[in-house]
């Protein structure tokens, strides 16, 4: 990255975040370090004045920004609600490790929120916004043409910036590309995920989305489940979007089996002698198998190599 983009980044995170301002024109070493930039760049920063920096007229500004980065996240956040006692995901985002981690390399503000919102759910044991943080942060990393597992959090919760350094060179947000399959392999596609959900986890988001599309202010009772409920087994699947400048959609469907035995099996590169044991192992022909197969592929779930 040039240092005139970290300058703008770090300008941002200091119009953002007035603690990170506040310990920056300090010349706290660690705000310091964390900009990336030369004692040049950082001379210019210390000239600004300080009332610039908080200026946002009726907080318009700032209510863009989290808009825009939480717009993902509408379950979850409404599974929030009725824990009036916690702060919200979006009242402590730009004070955030995971805020400033995503500015200072470039990563992508809405699965930083994700990330956020969704450690805030497991440090206050919030069964019901967990699970829908999960469902929608995978959503969201499909979208972006993601097809690795969950990415962990780059950052610890700790506010401000990172307190380790050196700082980590890059987001591990969107993985490298996997290598090519084997002739006649299959794989789960990139188009593609699968996520274990309590029993009941899609119902319930159904009726949470239900009453935010009629802007209800009585969303739906506790989730139906406990922490160790039983789990089910749900397929993701990125349609292709509208345009280059739009996100795709992502559809959920449940897996019954032997269909879901079949997919968590293709997570890795599955061979025509593979699927053959399996049809058997099932019952099946091998060409009904195959046809099945076939049918996953022309519906970009499984990706087939030629």
């Amino acid at each position: 990255m040039t240092e005139h983009r970290l300058l703008q980044r770090t300008l941002f995170r200091m119009y953002a975040d007035a603690g990170f301002a506040g310990a920056l024109l300090a010349r706290e070493p660690r705000a310091l370090a964390s900009t990336g930039l030369g004692p040049g760049d950082l001379e210019l920063l210390m000239d600004l004045d300080p009332r610039a920096l908080r200026a946002d007229p009726g907080g318009r500004r700032r209510s863009q920004l989290l808009g825009n980065c939480a717009s993902e996240f509408s379950l979850g956040l409404a599974a929030f609600q009725s824990h009036a006692e916690l702060a919200s995901p979006l009242n402590t985002f730009l004070e955030s490790a995971h805020f400033h981690g995503a500015m200072i390399h470039a990563g992508r503000l809405p699965l930083a929120f994700g990330n956020h919102a969704l450690e805030q759910a497991v440090s206050a044991k919030l069964c019901g916004p967990q699970v829908m943080l999960r469902l929608e942060l995978e959503m969201a990393h499909l979208r972006r043409g993601s097809h690795s597992p969950t990415i962990p959090s780059p950052h610890p919760l700790l506010g401000n910036w990172p307190v380790d350094l050196p700082l980590p060179s890059s987001v591990p947000e969107i993985p490298e590309d996997p290598e090519p399959l084997g002739l006649g392999c299959v794989r789960l596609a990139a188009t593609a995920r699968l996520i274990a959900l309590p029993l009941g986890a899609l119902n319930w988001a159904s009726e949470l989305q239900a009453a935010l599309d009629r802007s209800s202010l009585e969303l739906p009772s506790a989730p139906p489940w406990e922490p160790a409920s039983e789990q089910e087994l749900v397929l993701l699947k990125a349609l292709p979007a509208a345009s280059a400048f739009q996100l795709s959609s992502v559809e959920s469907e449940r897996l019954s089996s032997p269909t879901r035995e079949l997919l968590e099996r293709a997570r890795r590169p599955l061979s025509k002698i593979a699927r053959d044991d399996f049809a058997e192992a099932h019952g099946a022909a091998p060409q009904e198998l195959e046809s099945f197969v076939q049918e996953l592929v022309a519906d970009r779930i499984l990706d087939h190599g030629c």
